[in-house]
């Protein structure tokens, strides 16, 4: 009898878990097919499925509006992200190995102070970072993300990455 109870109350916890899982996702499947629909169909019917799929909005998405277009947005991403993420990869690598590794002097105040500049709130360092960069005639350029993760300005994966080191064997 023990046994059935704690069966159906496994079966219960399932279920219900199955329920909030749909109710989560409607909003977005929603989304997804409102994609498809015109503005009149969107806001005048509460069916999820559009009567005539339209890929309209994708081809004006593309477009844009104005001057630029989708794929210059697109490109203008790429060109501030991926050196971004790549220079932020190397000088966390860097210094967290250094870290890690080497004893030198100075090494745990160096420490104490990287692990308390993760504890600073990012809207504290937004306007002395824009009055640096106006003084350095730095604004509406990519050296306002290209810098700071060249410099490593980003503690976390520093601290990350340190602690990853930590982890392995000095062998390798």
């Amino acid at each position: 009898m023990l046994r059935k109870k704690t069966k159906l109350g496994v079966c219960g916890r399932y279920a219900f878990l199955v329920i909030v899982g749909i109710i989560t996702l409607l909003p977005l499947v929603w989304l997804f097919f409102a994609t498809f629909k015109t503005n009149a169909e969107i806001f005048g019917s509460n069916s999820l499925l559009p009567e005539h799929f339209s890929f309209d909005s994708y081809a004006k998405g593309w477009e844009g509006s104005g001057q630029f277009t989708y794929g210059h947005f697109l490109l203008n991403s790429f060109i501030m992200t991926v050196p971004t993420v790549l220079f932020t990869i190397v000088s966390a690598v860097l210094v967290g190995y250094g870290f890690a590794r080497f004893n030198f002097r100075g090494k745990k105040v160096l420490r104490i102070l990287l692990i308390s500049t993760l504890m600073l709130p990012n809207a504290i360092l937004i306007v002395p970072r824009y009055i640096l960069f106006t003084e350095l005639g730095w604004n509406n350029t990519y050296l306002t993300f290209y810098i700071p993760a060249l410099l490593g300005c980003y503690p976390f994966f520093t601290y990350q990455m340190m602690q990853y080191f930590r982890g392995l064997p000095k062998e390798l």
